[in-house]
């Protein structure tokens, strides 16, 4: 591993446990009945239920799905930033690898094959009798 590998691992490790040790708060599980919440969550109780009409089943099954696709929204947001995020070495590596694949073809790959001109100038193996050698 080099130096600047083990540098960015480092680094990366240091911003994992600084997000891991950040406490979340604790989350309130108590009811609030309308009458005994104070005024500010009482607005959100009667909003909350000026949305829902517990006489339409319509109205009970789309009940949420504005936050539900606001939340959706979030995610997706989230996804797209960590599938264009750029992850250092292992990612360069990885693209390599991918493109590195995407250049053999199959008619490389036949051991039975004529070899070209350069090939047999420059006395290049087939990339199968490579792997095998290996």
């Amino acid at each position: 591993m080099t130096d600047t590998v083990r540098d960015q691992a480092t680094t990366a490790l240091a911003e994992v446990e600084k997000v891991t040790l950040a406490i979340m708060p604790e989350v309130n599980t108590t009811l609030v009945t309308l009458d005994a919440a104070p005024v500010p969550q009482a607005d959100e109780i009667k909003r909350r239920m000026a949305e829902i009409d517990m006489t339409n089943t319509q109205s009970i099954i789309s009940f949420g799905a504005g936050s539900q696709a606001e939340l959706q929204n979030i995610s997706q947001a989230m996804l797209a930033g960590v599938k264009n995020k750029d992850v250092g070495p292992a990612g360069d590596s990885l693209t390599e690898i991918v493109s590195t694949i995407r250049g053999f073809s199959g008619e490389e790959l036949d051991v039975n094959r004529e070899r070209s001109w350069w090939e047999r100038l420059t006395g290049a193996a087939a990339p199968l009798a490579h792997f095998m050698a290996r």
